[in-house]
């Protein structure tokens, strides 16, 4: 992506799979509303993957058009669709449940979080000049990085415009944002987004949305429950942690600090499987389920006048695109 807001604390759990220790079960009314919004992010994520590609393609060209070269990164592919096994559905509120689709995939392989460390450990250092977490798998940064000083400087100012050619504007659930309004990725985000507020906005509404949810459901007390007493369970098990959140967090942390270590390894494995047990024998995931049905409609409604401005962008976007797509090719 070539400047895609953070989305923030989505959640790492499907609502309508077995894949984080138990299945959720019923269709009532609040399973409809599930559906529905799991749905529409669904739908969302993956219109603006096509607007972000479209994005790059502009980017590439008009790189091209100005004698320079320009690598197009493609955005990652919705695992699988939101609320079928993806990892952008919000369950558990803000402190997102991690996916463990049953106790033995715990006891082999935890979090997932150890071949990850191990990857990173593999890296080569940092050299003078280049990011703090070492050099880029991107292609298009590592071209970036390749460059001498004075390239960089003509190259960036290429892409990202010169230094002071800023607007500032607002996009709800981030606040005032400052951008450059000129260059070959602010050029391209109008071609696509019709300006660049409105791309930040439509880039933006995944995470809007879903703090949204997060929000609704850290307020209902179920899930408090539910916390206190999956905690409660790991602490026979010699565990303190407030959510099966914070567990995945602090193993991930211990990887951060010390790195893959045969401890953090055999660790990680034992927080997962006591994890996994106390969901099971607490009902973690059906409650945390019920908590993310009844607070989906909630959403849907407090967020009404949001989703169809984004909605109706969508479609003005996605249209524009699919006439320039049928005017390339005839």
């Amino acid at each position: 992506m070539i400047r895609r807001l953070v989305l923030a604390g989505l959640g790492l759990c499907a609502v309508t799979t077995s894949a984080c220790g138990s299945p959720s079960g019923g269709a009532g009314a609040g399973e409809i509303q599930l559906g529905n919004l799991t749905g529409l992010l669904a739908q969302l994520n993956q219109s603006e993957l096509q607007l972000d590609s479209a994005t790059q393609v502009a980017v590439q060209q008009c790189m091209q058009h100005l004698g320079y070269i320009y690598y197009a990164t493609q955005g990652s592919p919705p695992e699988a669709g939101i609320g079928s096994g993806s990892g952008n559905t919000v369950l558990g509120g803000s402190n997102s449940v991690p996916p463990l689709p049953s106790i033995g995939q715990a006891a082999v392989d935890g979090y997932g979080l150890y071949q990850e460390a191990v990857r990173n450990a593999l890296l080569p250092p940092a050299q003078p000049g280049m990011p703090l977490d070492g050099p880029s798998t991107n292609r298009e940064e590592s071209y970036r990085e390749s460059l001498s000083s004075s390239q960089a400087t003509t190259y960036n100012s290429a892409l990202f415009g010169p230094i002071g050619s800023q607007v500032t504007y607002n996009v709800p659930g981030i606040g005032s944002v400052t951008a450059s309004n000129s260059g070959c990725v602010s050029q391209s985000q109008k071609q696509v987004y019709g300006s660049l507020q409105e791309s930040d906005i439509t880039i933006n509404a995944v995470a809007h949305i879903a703090g949204s949810w997060q929000h609704l459901q850290d307020l209902n007390p179920q899930l408090r429950h539910l916390n206190g007493t999956w905690s409660g369970c790991m602490i026979d098990f010699g565990f303190k942690y407030s959510s099966p959140g914070a567990a995945r967090q602090a193993v991930f942390a211990s990887y951060a600090n010390d790195g893959p270590t045969a401890a953090n390894h055999r660790n990680e494995l034992t927080v997962a499987t006591k994890d996994f047990a106390c969901r099971q024998r607490t009902g973690y995931m059906p409650g945390v389920t019920a908590v993310a049905s009844v607070t989906a409609g909630p959403v849907l409604t407090l967020e009404s006048g949001y989703i169809l401005r984004i909605q109706e962008r969508l479609k003005t976007d996605l249209g524009k695109l699919g006439q320039a797509v049928h005017s390339a090719g005839s």
